[in-house]
């Protein structure tokens, strides 16, 4: 077979199959460049929304450097599972065509924008590398149904726990030990890994990452507050004044009351997009959840802390826990 006039690089590269077949999972932003000759010509015509071809100055002697970048849209739960296809031809000097296709797995999850950045609405549930196992719908406003809803959707909507290097979510629940009394925990909880969570970019499905704590800095801080002072006003100078609400909720679980929960949620004021962040507790060893606190993970060995006791949430280095994990979407997409 004759070798192929055109260069890949990046994840072009990676993931090219024989025949000029690109086939990604998910991917956007910067998916990689390709070189063809001077004298060949590319026809990229009928170019989907999703996906652009531009021009970036060539490191290659008679060579056209080109950078393929994929888009992404929020909240495109309609089309979410669905492959998109795109392919372009290079015509060459000899009059030799070669035929490029790119596909992808549209990955979707509900996402608010908040400070210029894309964060995910929900905790993650199930295998948190599978779309299919997160909650795919649309709040318009979170904070209010959670006020609202059952104690059943409540805990539904709260996601699942996570322990060590296990991918599959822990699920809120309940057994009556010997002595008759109920006991509240994470379903499947044993003692062969480390609670411990290293949260990472492979933890979350494909296209989103787990935030980092200065990422975390730039929508939430280390506060105490009383509840007459929600609210609370959060005076960041230039970067204008932020508001951090929160609730209690008392739930039950089966009949049997568990425990007051503490609701959290921040927004620039006089914006719309608002990030509200809630759990059931957490569990540090094969016994019962300890109700007080709710972590969700940050790489780098970080944690931040939402107590349920007070009104009281911060960063804290990680220790032998369950965490949730609320995933942030990778830069270097563009909107279509």
């Amino acid at each position: 077979m004759q070798e192929s006039k055109i260069k890949f690089s990046g994840k072009l590269l990676e993931y090219c199959q024989a025949g000029g077949n690109i086939n990604f999972g998910y991917a956007d932003g910067d998916l990689g460049t390709i070189q063809i000759p001077k004298t060949s010509v590319i026809n990229n015509e009928n170019m989907p929304q999703w996906i652009r071809i531009e021009d970036v100055q060539s490191t290659a002697p008679n060579y056209v450097t080109r950078l393929i970048r994929g888009g992404f849209k929020p909240n495109n739960m309609a089309l979410n599972g669905t492959l998109q296809e795109f392919s372009f031809s290079v015509k060459h000097q000899t009059g030799e065509v070669e035929n490029v296709k790119i596909s992808r797995v549209l990955n979707a999850l509900p996402v608010v924008l908040i400070n210029e950045q894309y964060w995910c609405m929900y905790n993650l549930r199930g295998n948190a590398r599978i779309v299919s196992d997160q909650i795919l719908e649309i709040k318009p406003n979170l904070e209010q149904f959670l006020r609202d809803c059952s104690d059943e959707d409540f805990i539904k909507y709260s996601g699942d726990a996570y322990k060590g290097t296990d991918l599959n979510g822990l699920k809120f629940t309940s057994v009556t030990n010997d002595v008759g009394t109920v006991e509240f925990m994470y379903k499947g909880w044993d003692d062969s890994n480390s609670p411990g969570l290293q949260g990472s970019i492979t933890t979350c499905p494909d296209g989103y990452k787990i935030p980092s704590q200065s990422e975390m800095e730039t929508i939430l801080g280390n506060f105490a507050f009383s509840e007459n002072q929600l609210p609370y006003k959060w005076d960041r100078g230039d970067k204008g004044i932020w508001e951090i609400d929160a609730f209690t909720k008392p739930i039950s679980f089966k009949g049997t009351s568990y425990a007051d929960i503490k609701v959290y949620s921040s927004k620039k004021q006089n914006e719309v997009g608002q990030i509200v962040f809630y759990g059931l507790g957490n569990q540090a060893e094969n016994s019962t959840i300890y109700s007080d606190y709710s972590f969700v993970a940050n790489t780098n060995d970080r944690i931040w802390q939402f107590r349920h006791t007070i009104y009281d949430l911060r960063s804290t280095n990680s220790w032998a826990t369950t965490q949730y994990l609320r995933c942030l979407k990778e830069p270097g997409f563009f909107i279509y």
